[in-house]
C-alpha cells in the first residue's frame, strides 16, 4: 500500500465573525471544528474580533489572535453636539456624511486592508475559513489580491447588501450547515455549484465528559423535586420564541401547578434584544407565573441544566438555520418539542426521533408538552431514538471529514 507523507501541513485560519458579545452554537461549532482538524494535514489558529470567555478554551488547541475592529468616525457618537447642529440643515448633513465616508475610508478601511494583508502574508495563511456568514469583503478582497482560497461558512439565513450579493460569489467555497440555508443561498442567487451543505457535527464523547460542575438547579432555584421542567435554551432573540414558551404556560399551569421554565441564555448588548428581554419577564408578570417562569442568563453549566430537565423545547418563530442545542437535548435522550421549519426538519424525524410543532402558537405547544408529561415511555423510547439518529448523522467524524474534503479540493492535496 502506497503512503502519503505531508510534510507541510497548510495553514488555515478561521475566523469568528461575531460582534454582538454574545457565545452561541457558532462558537462551539468552530470549536470543535478546529480540535478535530488532522493536523498531519493542516495547521489551524482562530481569530476573535472580541474577547470571549472560550478564548482560553481555543488557546489550548490552537493559535488565538483577537483582532481589534476600529469603528471609525461616528459624528453622531463621537461629535455629539456638532451632529445635533448640522442634521438642521439637509445640505450640511449630507456634507458632514460624505466627510465621515471619506475619512473613514482613508482612516479605517484602507489602514486595515493594510493590517489583513501584512497578516495574512507574514503568517502564510493558506486557506480563510470565515465562521458564520460571508460578511467579510475587507478579508475577501485581500484574499483574493494574494491569490489565497477563501471559505464561509454560513450558518444562519442571510440577508446581504447590494454589495455583499455582488461579492459572495467570490468566495471559493461556502459551506451552508443545512438544507434550508443551501436553498436561501440559491434564492438570492448564488451559484449552486460554490454551495456544499455540510451539517454540523458534534463531539458527543466530550459533550458527556465535559460537563462543568454546578449546583443542582433544583436547588439553586428552588424548583421542588417532583416538578416537572422543561427547558429553552438560546441567547435571548426575538426570533428564537421564548415568548411562545410563555405563553404556553399558561395553558399548563392549571394542570401541573409545579411546573417550571427555564429560560437559559444570553442578551446581546442591542437595544432590541434588551428590549425583548424586558417584554418576556412582562409577559411573565401578566401570566402570573414569576414562580414558574426562571430567567438563568448566561451559563456555562449548560449542559447540566440539559441533563437535568425533562423537555427540551425550540421555539423559534423564524427558521433556525439547523439548532446546535436541539442536537444537543437529542444527545442526552431528551424528548425535544422544535418547531417545524428551517433546520429541526433535518434534525428530527416527527415522532420518532423527536416532535415538530407549528411556530407561533403556544396552543399547540402546550399540548405536545402535556402529552409528553403524561405518557413518560414515549417520551423515553423518543429520547433514545433522538441519540441513535445524532450518533448515525451529526457525530464529529463525520463533519470534519466533509471540511477537510472541501479544503483538498481547494487546495490541491488529495
Amino acid at each position: 500500500m502506497e503512503l502519503t507523507f505531508i510534510l507541510n501541513p497548510q495553514k488555515i485560519l478561521y475566523i469568528e465573525i461575531n460582534l454582538d458579545g454574545t457565545i452561541g452554537g457558532s462558537h462551539h461549532c468552530l470549536y470543535e471544528m478546529v480540535r478535530y482538524i488532522h493536523r498531519d494535514k493542516y495547521v489551524p489558529s482562530v481569530l476573535f474580533f472580541q474577547d470571549n470567555p472560550l478564548v482560553p478554551e481555543f488557546q489550548k488547541v490552537c493559535d488565538v489572535h483577537i483582532w481589534r475592529v476600529d469603528s471609525g468616525l461616528v459624528l453622531e457618537r463621537d461629535f455629539p453636539a456638532l451632529h445635533n447642529f448640522l442634521i438642521k440643515s439637509y445640505l450640511l448633513k449630507k456634507i458632514a456624511l460624505f466627510f465621515q465616508k471619506a475619512f473613514n475610508f482613508f482612516g479605517s478601511y484602507i489602514p486595515n486592508l493594510v493590517a489583513i494583508y501584512k497578516y495574512i502574508k507574514n503568517n502564510k495563511i493558506d486557506l480563510v475559513h470565515a465562521n458564520n456568514s460571508p460578511d467579510l469583503t475587507d478579508w475577501l478582497i485581500v484574499s483574493k489580491i494574494l491569490n489565497v482560497k477563501i471559505v464561509s461558512h454560513l450558518r444562519f439565513p442571510w440577508g446581504p447588501t447590494a454589495v455583499r450579493r455582488l461579492l459572495i460569489n467570490c468566495y471559493d467555497k461556502i459551506i451552508a450547515i443545512s438544507e434550508y440555508v443551501a436553498n436561501q443561498l440559491t434564492a438570492i442567487g448564488v451559484s449552486g455549484g460554490n454551495v456544499v451543505t455540510i451539517h454540523d457535527g458534534i463531539d458527543i464523547d466530550l459533550l458527556e465528559k465535559t460537563k462543568i460542575p454546578s449546583a443542582d438547579i433544583y436547588n439553586e432555584f428552588n424548583i421542588p423535586s417532583d416538578a416537572h421542567v422543561i427547558g429553552v435554551i438560546g441567547n435571548i432573540r426575538r426570533w428564537k420564541g421564548q415568548h411562545v414558551a410563555i405563553d404556553s404556560m399558561q395553558y399548563l399551569i392549571g394542570k401541573y401547578k409545579d411546573l417550571r421554565c427555564v429560560l437559559v441564555g444570553e442578551i446581546s448588548n442591542s437595544e432590541q434584544d434588551m428590549e425583548y428581554l424586558i417584554y418576556l419577564k412582562k409577559l411573565t408578570s401578566k401570566y402570573e407565573l414569576e414562580n414558574n417562569i426562571i430567567f438563568t442568563g448566561y451559563r456555562k453549566d449548560v449542559l447540566n441544566i440539559l441533563s437535568r430537565i425533562d423537555i427540551l423545547v425550540h421555539t423559534s418563530v423564524f427558521p433556525e438555520p439547523l439548532g446546535r442545542v436541539v442536537l444537543e437535548g437529542m444527545i442526552f435522550r431528551k424528548p425535544v418539542i422544535a418547531t417545524n421549519h428551517g433546520g429541526p426538519l433535518e434534525c428530527i424525524e416527527d415522532g420518532i426521533s423527536g416532535f415538530l410543532v407549528e411556530p407561533g402558537n403556544p396552543e399547540v405547544l402546550a399540548e405536545k408538552i402535556s402529552f409528553l408529561l403524561e405518557n413518560r415511555e414515549i417520551a423515553k423510547r423518543v429520547g433514545g431514538n433522538a441519540r441513535k439518529r445524532v450518533e448515525e448523522k451529526f457525530g464529529i467524524e463525520i463533519n470534519v471529514r466533509k471540511i477537510e474534503d472541501v479544503y483538498e479540493d481547494l487546495l490541491g492535496k488529495g
